[in-house]
């Protein structure tokens, strides 16, 4: 059973448990409780998924599990948000809140740089970390609240930040994301177009892409 405010984030652990077994979820006095009846594996869940992918000219096999985002495709924010980013020889990148990896595993096929990758959920940075190896790239998959442990800075972030975690993880994120940028850095990161993240950022914001259901903006501080 888990329990939180409804703007704490706490949504994105209900969906990651109804990947372990039938979840139920009610409010009491302002907060989300959860319960969640684990079933076994025998049962068919935590069952690995392996699917292939291409993007910025490249096609990477990809091992994910139930519970992680998109955990059966690329999904189209995050292949909006590829088709934008740009890297130039030797810049320092890190895939902010990374799930499997697609955002690190791409950039370091295409370009040669050795990602780092970060999210808050242990298993998805153990695959990460394993996407990496299975198709053959360098890189770091870490798992960081935010920026904690997190000791280097960046010339390029670039992120599918976690929409429906709440505002207070985003403003975290976003926040510490602006001061491990490098002098002259940027953050990248795409969302659906209807959401204004820039509240969350001090520093200009333009737009890089709009499509049908997503836009992709560039931050400096």
């Amino acid at each position: 059973m888990l329990c939180g405010p409804k703007k704490s984030g706490i949504n994105r652990y209900s969906r990651f448990l109804s990947s372990c077994g039938d979840t139920d979820s009610f409010s009491r006095s302002g907060n989300v409780v959860v319960e969640c009846e684990v079933e076994s594996e025998a049962e068919g869940t935590g069952v690995d998924r392996s699917f292939s992918a291409s993007a910025r000219g490249q096609t990477l096999e990809f091992r994910t599990r139930p519970g992680l985002f998109s955990y059966g495709e690329l999904d189209a924010g995050t292949r909006t948000l590829l088709e934008e980013l740009t890297v130039e020889p030797g810049e320092e990148v890190l895939d902010l809140g990374c799930g499997y990896g697609a955002v690190g595993c791409f950039l370091s096929s295409d370009t040669g740089v050795s990602a780092t990758m970060s999210d808050d959920d242990c298993l998805a940075a153990s695959y990460a970390s394993e996407n990496l190896g299975l198709n053959g790239l360098s890189g770091q998959a870490l798992v960081s609240d935010a920026f904690h442990g997190i000791d280097q800075s960046f010339d390029l972030i670039a992120s599918n930040p976690p929409t429906h975690a709440g505002d207070g993880v985003l403003r975290d994120m976003l926040t510490e994301a602006e001061k491990q940028l490098r002098e002259g850095g940027r953050i990248v990161m795409v969302h659906r177009k209807e959401l204004d993240l820039s509240r969350f950022l001090s520093g200009s914001v333009s737009l890089r892409q709009e499509t049908e259901g997503f836009k992709v903006v560039e931050a400096k501080p």
